[in-house]
């Protein structure tokens, strides 16, 4: 008698354990999973037979833009931070629209 009353006053212990391992874990997962999936789909580029080499991009953004010595045009330099307020206005100041942010 005193075995069955042990074991159905363990029996919530345990599922409550059991409960609260599980939903620890779970959530840890979500974390992981999240952390994992920010993949950058944006891609910075220049257009090269629009682009005329005026240097704008570069004065407002030198950390995306840089000239071509050899060419006299733009090239990208980084594709990090491409939501910077920097770049926005290099894009919105390219009267070419020589600038590719897809």
């Amino acid at each position: 008698m005193k075995t069955k009353t042990i074991l159905l006053l363990s029996l919530p212990l345990v599922i409550a354990l059991f409960y609260y391992v599980y939903i620890n874990v779970s959530q840890k997962n979500l974390l992981t999973t999240d952390q994992s999936i920010t993949i950058q789909t944006k891609y910075l580029s220049i257009i090269p037979t629009r682009c005329r080499g005026c240097g704008k991009c570069f004065r407002v953004d030198p950390i995306h833009f840089s000239l071509d010595a050899s060419t006299g045009l733009a090239k990208v330099i980084s594709q990090e931070n491409l939501d910077s307020s920097d770049l926005k206005n290099a894009i919105a100041l390219c009267h070419d629209q020589a600038i590719s942010l897809k």
